[in-house]
């Protein structure tokens, strides 16, 4: 009589770990899903569900997404550290954590993690940029420029780099190098924004005149 009690309640115990696991499983891929669409609140609820028990790599790195996606940067902080816990190698994370901290008005940690990210590969451009955005935010223009120009040395058809390197020499008071850079977007293949891209030119052009 005791053995079948321990083999029934070793059925019930091994049946809830089964349905747990499932739930857990069900829970990443819904939240995957609701992610990809863009329902960031629905998706952090089913990621948190699946946080639980879930061994899926990233996790909190996806929920620090999440909330950067909501606006809500200090949660977003705490998961991005979260994840850089476990792995230290993750650049993205780094990156993220870098913007989230820029936004809160951190702006030493937020250089210190991209310091960090073009110690461990000289070559992401990402760090470049944001690090160029990081000064651009504290209207430091030049050194903007010089962390712009690294990361389109990297990647030379980062369109971005090329549109913030023109504005940086608009605030310089230098139009002609502004209008310089925006006309090298127009170069490249995957442009589409021609008509924006021509307006500022335009601007600039006229302003230089002024």
């Amino acid at each position: 009589m005791k053995n079948k009690i321990k083999i029934f309640l070793l059925f019930i115990f091994s049946f809830y770990i089964v349905q747990y696991y499932s739930q857990d499983s069900i829970s990443f891929t819904t939240a995957n899903s609701e992610f990809q669409t863009g329902n960031y609140t629905a998706a952090l609820k089913s990621f948190l569900i699946a946080k639980k028990s879930s061994k899926e790599k990233d996790i909190n790195y996806l929920i620090g997404i999440i909330y950067f996606n909501l606006k809500k940067y200090p949660e977003a902080i705490m998961f991005f550290s979260e994840e850089l816990k476990k792995n230290k190698n993750n650049l993205n994370a780094y990156v993220q954590r870098a913007q989230s901290y820029k936004l809160t008005g951190k702006y030493k940690l937020a250089s210190k993690d991209l310091d960090k990210v073009i110690q461990i590969n000289k070559e992401y451009f990402l760090a470049f940029y944001e690090k160029g955005n990081l000064k651009y935010d504290q209207k430091e223009f030049k050194p903007a420029i010089e962390n712009y120009n690294k990361a389109v040395s990297i990647r030379p058809n980062f369109e971005k780099a090329f549109y913030k390197i023109g504005y940086c020499y608009l605030n310089l008071k230098d139009t002609i190098e502004a209008c310089k850079n925006w006309k090298k977007i127009e170069d490249l293949d995957d442009f589409e924004n021609y008509q924006e891209i021509e307006a500022l030119i335009k601007f600039a052009s006229q302003k230089n005149q002024l």
